[in-house]
């Protein structure tokens, strides 16, 4: 879904500390945040839109998209787009 729809995906562990995760969202300038309600309180403060993905409204419009694959030429997609970010420890 991430790919498809035209982003990368930057994962956040949700035991890392507030500080770290703050750094990583800041730097990676996210144009949104998919979550899980279970984990949205112990983000920091975002300034940016979390999709809660099991939250009721977002259930209830995931379930309208189209099932079908986007057209990769349609979204402009390149094989140089980002696929991913990771962030180290090092």
């Amino acid at each position: 879904g991430i790919l498809k729809a035209g982003g990368a995906y930057v994962p956040i562990d949700p035991d890392l500390p507030s500080a770290r995760q703050a750094y990583m969202l800041s730097d990676s300038a996210p144009r949104a945040l998919l979550t899980s309600q279970d984990l949205l309180a112990s983000l920091p403060a975002l300034s940016v839109t979390a999709l809660v993905l099991d939250g009721h409204d977002e259930s209830a419009r995931l379930a309208l998209q189209p099932i079908n694959n986007p057209d990769a030429k349609a979204l402009g997609l390149k094989p140089n787009h980002l696929a991913y970010v990771l962030y180290t420890s090092g």
